[in-house]
């Protein structure tokens, strides 16, 4: 009777931890959905935009796949290439070897502002210049 009971209970136990695991598996699968995916295109990123990177500086974002960093003093501190691949926005610095790619999902976008996750997981934010002219 003893081992009769130990059985039943041993069943249970197995059971109930089954069922917790399947609640808990449940839960995580409906947790992990995806956030629907951004449309990025190039024209979002044109103009000119302050960056939380690197307080005061203005990054000119050119139609021409370049782009410009510049200091509050307005020297330029980077530049290179850029361009839209997928859900990302790809920076190559001309400081950089040519094959070299800084590509960060974009992770929230406005007309006004936008957010990329960086290569070290950090997110940077990006906000539009009101003026949006180059040199001012």
């Amino acid at each position: 009777m003893l081992q009769m009971r130990f059985q039943v209970l041993s069943v249970w136990v197995v059971l109930s931890m089954f069922g917790l695991a399947a609640v808990c598996y449940a839960q995580d699968q409906g947790s992990a959905k995806a956030a629907p995916k951004l449309k990025v295109k190039k024209e979002m990123f044109l103009g000119v935009w302050f960056t939380s990177r690197i307080p005061g500086a203005k990054t000119f974002v050119n139609a021409d796949n370049t782009y410009e960093v510049q200091s509050d003093k307005g020297d330029t501190i980077d530049g290179g290439k850029w361009f839209v691949r997928d859900d990302e926005i790809v920076w190559k610095s001309k400081d950089f070897t040519p094959w070299e790619e800084d590509a960060n999902p974009v992770l929230k976008y406005t007309p006004d502002k936008f957010l990329i996750r960086e290569l070290d997981e950090s997110t940077t934010t990006f906000t539009r210049v009101k003026s949006d002219a180059k040199g001012k």
